[in-house]
């Protein structure tokens, strides 16, 4: 199954690295569109208001302007498409790391110590090559501290494993809706952020009572 899921992985990382590729010569066309634009737009602004009248000239300022814009435009969609895009090839990425037990490609991990706790460093929970490191693939601060907090539970509740358990299934195969929501969240935190905060949607979220039971 692992294999299947790498091959899988693999190919998916090839299409969006060809696809980045084909975006950032796009990228590069419109930056080259903009500055033609741009200096021609502007010369004939000038010609337009020094040999003809002022309406001509502000015809063609107005042309001009709207064409630069509509330009910058499209422009700024083909940006956030390499963005969104290479979010994702990181994410492929990590995958493909998880799978292959890569611990020099996978994301490093703040060095956590609990010395009194009974097991968090004997059972590889916390560290390097930890349980932990492994499979946080948690986007906000507040799921990070839930994941680490579940892992080091002393005495674990068999109802809460199973209810967790069961909403874990769920979601296992909805893909493109937890890529979605990666995406989006990588795209709104702040550049210097590594987890986004997510005190802000949280009141929404623990609302539901039973989400609140976990």
């Amino acid at each position: 199954m692992n294999d299947e899921r790498l091959i899988f992985l693999e190919k998916f990382a090839k299409r969006l690295i060809n696809r980045i590729s084909k975006l950032e010569k796009l990228s590069n066309k419109y930056t080259a569109l903009r500055l033609i634009i741009f200096i021609i737009g502007s010369a004939l602004s000038i010609i337009a208001f020094s040999s003809f009248s002022k309406i001509v000239g502000s015809i063609s300022l107005v042309t001009f302007i709207i064409t630069f814009l509509i330009t910058i435009y499209f422009h700024n969609k083909v940006i956030n498409s390499i963005d969104r895009h290479k979010i994702l090839l990181n994410l492929k990425l990590q995958n493909i790391a998880r799978i292959k037990l890569d611990w020099d490609i996978l994301a490093p991990k703040e060095n956590l110590v609990f010395e009194k706790h009974p097991f968090a460093s004997d059972l590889d929970i916390l560290g390097k090559n930890s349980l932990y490191r492994l499979i946080d693939t948690t986007v906000s601060k507040e799921g990070e501290e839930l994941l680490l907090n579940l892992l080091l539970e002393k005495k674990p509740s068999l109802e809460k494993i199973l209810k967790r358990q069961s909403i874990i299934k769920e979601l296992k195969n909805l893909n493109v809706l937890r890529n979605k929501i990666i995406l989006d969240i990588q795209i709104l935190k702040k550049p210097k952020e590594n987890k986004w905060n997510g005190s802000k949607i949280l009141p929404w979220v623990t609302q539901d009572e039973d989400l609140e039971k976990l």
